[in-house]
């Protein structure tokens, strides 16, 4: 009567070990088997011999613990190995599985990893913006909608964005522009003055300033202030799963929480435009008086005289846009938060360089589109 039990023994002669199996090695005779293997002791200084003429029936589980007996008598001493037909050939099947999973893969040369890592990055831009454009579509959609219905615009949360984003940025903005202001006087007289024509740094500062660096200063401080807090605070009520709570009972996020910071952004940038603008004039004029000794007098008119009809209307032009993009960016990134603490860093972090890049891409845009029209 053939047995139905899968056993393994060892014995021992003078020259070699003798490791015999039999019986059913089946998955249903594991529990048995394996403590048995595992429990196996190696010694290297002799040769083994492994009988698997007696197995009767062998699956695949009984064929991978088979193999895991080989491993361990492989390592440590040469073997030699009997089995039958059935045994040898599903244990083949089982290592030539275990050699192709186990064999690493071929390593692709530099080039063709440089342009892996260009292919998933452009995939990674695409996926992004498109997802980016239905964002902006449903924000679209939604300030067509509160235009149509005003009963729903959110007025004072609107207003107090104004405050937040706007408001409390004079301080830091203000600041930035008066030392800018200096240094590019200063900059602009030591170089013009090689020249003899130290006059015409009051020309610089006032191109500079109004048409372009007051709008960036402006636009870069609110993109890491205000950009930076839109991602963290619609992420974290996302987190908290605010935002479903807000689906729950009637609310619309996009509302509540993205309409009022773009509108409220939209409206405070151009007027920190303008304190931009306002003190890196006064902090260039005030190196200009300090270190070319020309009179505020003098000063005034040479700057008025500068002045094209356009200069100041193009960096207040372009600070809607540039809010827009930062409000757009911060409140897609919040949005995009999911799973950890870790994530909502993530996202702060990208809305902040998303934002930069993009303001800077935009500004290039603008100057060479007025410098196709020649303004």
């Amino acid at each position: 009567m053939a047995t139905t039990i899968g056993w393994l023994k060892v014995g021992r002669t003078e020259k070699s070990r003798q490791v015999s199996a039999g019986g059913f090695w089946t998955i249903d005779q594991l529990s048995e088997l394996q403590p048995a293997v595992d429990r196996l002791k190696i010694d290297g200084t002799v040769a083994t011999d492994i009988d698997f003429k007696q197995i009767e029936r062998m699956d695949t589980a009984g064929a991978c613990l088979a193999v895991r007996l080989l491993d361990r008598l492989e390592v440590k001493s040469p073997q030699q190995v009997h089995a039958n037909e059935a045994v040898d050939s599903i244990m083949a099947t089982v290592l030539r599985y275990k050699r192709s999973a186990a064999s690493d893969p071929a390593e692709s040369n530099a080039l063709i990893k440089i342009i892996e890592r260009i292919g998933k990055a452009t995939l990674e831009a695409l996926d992004l913006t498109a997802c980016f454009v239905v964002f902006i579509g449903n924000i679209t959609r939604h300030l067509l909608g509160t235009v149509g219905r005003p009963v729903r615009f959110r007025f004072s949360q609107t207003m107090t964005q104004i405050e937040l984003s706007g408001f409390n940025a004079i301080p830091i903005i203000s600041l930035i522009s008066f030392l800018i202001g200096i240094v590019i006087a200063y900059q602009g007289a030591l170089q013009l003055g090689k020249l003899g024509a130290d006059i015409y740094t009051i020309d610089l500062l006032a191109v500079t300033i109004l048409r372009e660096m007051g709008i960036l200063l402006a636009a870069v401080v609110i993109a890491g202030r205000s950009g930076s807090t839109f991602a963290a605070e619609i992420g974290s009520m996302k987190l908290n799963e605010e935002l479903d709570a807000m689906h729950t009972i009637g609310m619309n996020p996009m509302e509540v929480l993205v309409l009022p910071r773009l509108i409220g952004l939209t409206l405070s940038l151009p007027i920190l435009t303008l304190i931009a603008n306002f003190f890196g004039v006064i902090g260039g004029g005030l190196m200009v008086w300090l270190v070319m000794d020309i009179s505020p007098t003098l000063f005034v008119i040479q700057f008025i005289n500068s002045l094209s009809p356009w200069t100041f209307w193009i960096g207040i032009m372009k600070a809607p846009v540039f809010a827009a993009v930062i409000a757009v960016i911060g409140c897609y990134e919040g949005m995009q938060v999911s799973g950890s603490a870790e994530s909502l860093g993530a996202h702060t972090t990208r809305a902040v360089v998303e934002s930069i890049f993009l303001i800077i891409v935009f500004d290039a845009l603008f100057s060479i589109f007025f410098g196709v029209i020649g303004i």
